[in-house]
């Protein structure tokens, strides 16, 4: 083993407890009722690919700051998040009468 493979080791099992991290805030939060359902896993990974994309394509976001991009990604994670009218529906919710 090389010290690349080595290190990508290392990496892959700390992206790993990262991803199960967020994925039991996110279960934690859907159980409580915080959050709305969605697919953990996937949502979990999408948001660890969002601090990835800052790192490898930020070139692309002419303009954009570190800081400006971190609340443009959160409010988008916010909305998925919500409950309600506002974020991804719930399966229990009714349908309005019109």
């Amino acid at each position: 083993m090389n010290l690349f493979e080595g290190f990508r080791e290392t990496l892959q099992k700390q992206e790993s407890r990262t991803l199960r991290c967020i994925e039991s805030i996110l279960q934690e939060g859907i159980e409580k009722g915080v959050f709305a359902p969605v697919r953990v896993p996937l949502l979990a990974y999408n948001i660890i690919m969002l601090g990835h994309m800052w790192v490898m394509r930020s070139y692309r976001l002419k303009g954009m700051t570190i800081d400006e991009y971190i609340a443009q990604q959160y409010d988008f994670i916010h909305r998925i998040l919500t409950p309600g009218p506002m974020g991804t529906p719930q399966p229990e919710a009714e349908e309005p009468q019109g």
